[in-house]
């Protein structure tokens, strides 16, 4: 659905650019990729005692590395038989924790979580929830912890380590899933810059799509700032982006969230019985920017099929934007026979992240 004479014009379409990125980043990894994160040492094991002498070195750029995420490494390090290191932890300036921008506070926060004795609440709360979420709580037994003697540092690794093990995150499309449904800049700009940032992000749509530079242009891969996009692009991109997830026997429910039924931007709105889970799309949102801006661009399901549709507002109040947006697309519904579920069973966020493993070097 695109209005003819301002389908060309350009808008803010503020956090819709995560569309972008997404499609960018999927292409890029592909939907099955996982992060590794990995852990070496350049120690000797005493099994007897369980000590390790010498470091732990942790790189990695999962971009959802968290909590959870830490204590499975202490228990990966525990059934190696790692209780006590001495020595201190080195994270490489690449690594993130809890979405963090500092690598040091990540380094700090990821030495005491290693530790049950310095462990946070949350730590402890976001690791029993995983264990209900993975799937697999016969498997972890006991609360795992891995001491040191001595500190956490941020630099480089030496190029003579021994690879323990790796910790591979959840995939590609299920990262991807939880940051469209929340709509997390932190992720999206950290996945964007992973692939070379906006640049890269604009450049592989324009190539994809056909559009100029004039009619997609993006600040940020998250959507903050000053960025301009018109309909008719953002239109093409949905109608690619589909076309692409098709190859990969995926559609739209598989990475955005369905409104009235995924967690996030959209679960309180189209949630009545007459229309919950009849639109999956991404919601866009700047208080301030442009005068106040808000964009809706999905898919909608009807009688008489299924619709791509765009809606850009600038220049006004975010709220009266998101309500008439609202009646929009239930009024185009009631145009084409009215809404119909889209047949999505949700998976909360929480289990989809939780699908993480533990892989070996080949010669172990």
């Amino acid at each position: 659905v695109v209005v003819e004479n301002l389908a060309n014009v350009t808008f803010n379409p503020a956090s819709n650019v995560k569309i972008a990125t997404s499609y960018a980043v999927l292409k890029t990894f592909g939907p099955a990729y996982r992060f590794p994160t990995n852990v070496w040492t350049d120690g000797n094991l005493d099994a007897s005692t369980g000590t390790l002498t010498g470091n732990i070195y942790v790189s990695g750029r999962d971009p959802v590395f968290g909590y959870e995420q830490a204590i499975e490494i202490a228990h990966e390090l525990n059934r190696l038989g790692i209780r006590n290191v001495q020595g201190d932890l080195i994270v490489t300036d690449n690594f993130a924790m809890n979405y963090s921008m500092s690598v040091t506070r990540s380094a700090d926060v990821l030495f005491a979580t290693l530790d049950n004795s310095k462990r946070s609440v949350a730590a402890v709360r976001d690791w029993t929830n995983f264990v209900a979420n993975s799937g697999r709580a016969g498997y972890y037994s006991g609360m795992p912890s891995v001491t040191f003697t001595g500190k956490v540092y941020v630099q480089p690794m030496p190029s003579t380590l021994n690879l323990l093990f790796s910790h591979e995150s959840a995939q590609m499309r299920d990262i991807v899933k939880a940051m469209m449904c929340f709509s997390n800049n932190f992720l999206s700009d950290r996945l964007g810059d992973m692939i070379g940032g906006p640049y890269a992000v604009a450049r592989i749509v324009q190539q994809d799509t056909g559009a100029t530079p004039a009619e997609f242009y993006i600040q940020t891969s998250s959507g903050l700032g000053i960025n301009r996009v018109t309909p008719a692009a953002m239109m093409k991109l949905l109608g690619v982006f589909r076309a692409d997830l098709a190859r990969n026997r995926m559609t739209f429910l598989d990475i955005m969230p369905v409104a009235g039924l995924d967690d996030g931007t959209l679960e309180g709105r189209f949630a009545n019985d007459y229309s919950r889970g009849s639109v999956v799309g991404k919601t866009g949102t700047l208080g301030q920017t442009d005068g106040g801006v808000s964009a809706l661009a999905g898919e909608i399901n009807t009688r008489d099929g299924r619709f791509l549709f765009v809606i850009f507002n600038q220049r006004g109040r975010v709220n009266g934007f998101r309500a008439f947006q609202n009646n929009y697309i239930s009024l185009i519904q009631g145009e084409f026979g009215g809404p119909v579920s889209l047949g999505y069973a949700p998976i909360s966020l929480d289990a989809r992240l939780a699908k993480t493993r533990i892989s070996y070097p080949t010669a172990r």
